[in-house]
């Protein structure tokens, strides 16, 4: 005997009806764009339910979809189960038992690692229904300044002791010695130590050959900075001098062809350049906006402006788009990805360019303006109240139309207000 199960939704209610019997449906909503997390700081992974249904007495299961042993957090008959969870997630990850009651399933994951980059699937499942959706994380990496190398004396039989140091990574950077075929050299000493979240590391190394090159290498990730020394027969011969012999040269690697060059030159600009800038800049902004319809047609000549109203959000990037970029998948909002813009995390303001820069502003901007020169390759952002510089991406080249950018950080924000591109100048 066959049996047929009669299915049918009640009409403008999220309900399902299956035999006489009446099951409450809900969908599993998480972010649209990846959440970006930074190296050693918190961060909270997008998982709800709509309606806005409790969760409390439902399986809440968040795991890896791209790692073997999967679990990483499980909630399940009302209490937090770790026996399966994964050994580097144990004891950083949290749901908020309050929150569930209005069926938020977001995860709290703390002190982020490098490892902890990947797809996460957020699934929720009551006695008869279940949903998921699938959270992108991009772990971002704290790149330190450059290495120095310093001569520290000599041993008793002349051999020269090189000290190597660097500051300001976020996670603990891998350094390392090697000759002038690129071959690893022995070290002696290692010291690592950290302070508000930055790790400093040193390591010396002696060395008895005269006219040779040594290079110190600092590598995290994709990110690799380096310094380089020439031993000379005069060092040898000078016992106990200190001298320090530094050429350096920076080797970042996310994308070549964007220089470390290019990024000292943008922090040495003085405050005096960029409120000159403004003055120019902000007198014509108006006549900009009036003569081309931002957004619209886009812009691949001369000059064009537009400005957003940010106030009281609390996540939010901004600034203008180059027309072929790409919209699927993990995406990293930098230049050459064709994307410039700032923007806000909580209380921390960032540029994107070949890494995280954070911004230090005098006052929390409520307007941002945005003006691009084109020809000149320039995306100036300004706190338009204040009549201050936020933050320049200067020569670069552009060969497509542009558009402005907008992205609120909805699953994060605590104002789900839209960003919109002000008319009222």
């Amino acid at each position: 005997m066959k049996c047929v199960f009669m299915c049918k939704r009640k009409k403008d209610e999220n309900l399902i009806i299956m035999q006489g019997i009446v099951f409450k449906q809900y969908e599993v909503v998480g972010p649209t764009d990846p959440v970006f997390a930074v190296a050693g700081e918190d961060v909270i992974l997008p998982c709800s339910v709509k309606p806005n249904i409790s969760v409390v007495d439902m399986r809440v299961e968040w795991f890896r979809l791209d790692l073997k042993d999967t679990q990483v957090h499980l909630y399940d008959d009302h209490v937090d189960k770790t026996t399966n969870q994964i050994q580097s997630y144990r004891g950083r990850t949290k749901l908020n038992q309050q929150e569930l009651q209005r069926g938020d399933a977001s995860l709290k994951l703390s002190s982020v690692q490098i490892s902890d980059e990947g797809r996460y699937k957020c699934f929720i499942q009551s006695k008869s229904w279940s949903d998921d959706a699938t959270v992108d994380v991009n772990v971002e990496v704290v790149v330190g300044r450059p290495p120095v190398i310093t001569v520290d004396g000599f041993d008793h039989s002349g051999g020269l002791h090189l000290l190597c140091e660097s500051e300001g990574w976020n996670p603990e950077p891998d350094l390392e010695w090697l000759d002038r075929e690129g071959v690893s050299l022995s070290s002696e000493t290692t010291e690592t130590q950290k302070s508000t979240k930055r790790f400093s590391v040193k390591q010396t190394i002696t060395v008895h050959h005269s006219n040779d090159k040594i290079h110190c290498r600092v590598k995290l990730r994709h990110h690799m900075l380096e310094a380089l020394i020439v031993t000379t027969s005069n060092m040898f011969s000078s016992w106990r001098t200190s001298v320090i012999v530094i050429s350096v040269f920076a080797v970042l690697s996310v994308i070549a062809g964007i220089l470390i060059a290019v990024f000292v030159h943008k922090n040495r600009e003085s405050s005096l350049e960029h409120d000159q800038l403004l003055k120019t800049i902000l007198p014509k902004a108006p006549t900009y906006l009036r003569t081309y319809k931002v957004g619209k047609d886009g812009f691949s000549s001369r000059c064009f402006y537009f400005e957003v109203q940010v106030k009281e959000q609390t996540v939010w990037y901004l600034g203008v788009t180059r027309e072929s970029v790409n919209k699927k998948g993990l995406i990293r909002l930098r230049p050459e990805n064709g994307y410039w813009i700032v923007g806000q995390r909580y209380e921390e303001y960032r540029a994107r360019d070949s890494f995280a820069y954070s911004l230090s502003l005098r006052v929390n901007p409520q307007r941002v303006g945005v003006f691009v020169d084109y020809e000149k390759g320039l995306v100036c952002f300004n706190d338009v109240e204040s009549k201050s510089h936020i933050y320049s991406y200067t020569d670069q080249c552009f060969n497509e139309k542009l558009y402005p950018f907008v992205c609120l950080g909805y699953w994060r924000n605590g104002n789900s207000t839209p960003l919109i591109i002000c008319d009222d100048y």
